[in-house]
């Protein structure tokens, strides 16, 4: 008999991914499986998933090296400059690749970003109602 390995694919794949990171997103407050805690200035804290964040910051990968053992069950990272919904404005935008906000928020979010070491081309567009914010993934450590 002989061995024949077959490839596997899931079919329609951009569905089956951004249902993946939808439920991903949508568990994050609620999940034991998030793994990474932002306290804010406002002492709010918001729960995110390392292996998605960590990866585009080379300063986060620096500082969360996997041989350190912390006392806590996960890390907290403390952002003492900003607000609970500029982290959230973050999150979105990392995970879904789309947020909104006003122009002071969105100089809030970058200056979080670069803070956290976080390059990404941000995309800004307007329409009659809000400013929306999409993020075009091009990671520079």
């Amino acid at each position: 008999t002989s061995c024949m390995t077959s490839h596997m694919h899931v079919m329609g794949k951009p569905s089956h991914f951004a249902r993946q990171w939808e439920n991903t997103y949508k568990c994050l407050d609620s999940s034991p499986n998030s793994d990474l805690v932002l306290l804010c200035a406002d002492n709010v804290k918001v729960s995110v998933h390392q292996a998605v964040l960590v990866p585009l910051s080379q300063m986060l990968k620096d500082i969360m090296d996997p041989r350190d053992s912390f006392i806590q069950d996960y890390p907290l990272i403390m952002l003492l400059e900003q607000e609970s919904s500029i982290a959230r404005k973050m999150v979105d935008l990392i995970y879904t690749g789309r947020s909104t906000a006003n122009q002071a928020e969105f100089l809030s979010l970058q200056n979080l970003l670069v803070s956290l070491g976080i390059y990404l081309d941000i995309g800004w567009s307007k329409d009659s109602s809000e400013e929306n914010l999409c993020a075009g993934f091009s990671v520079t450590n």
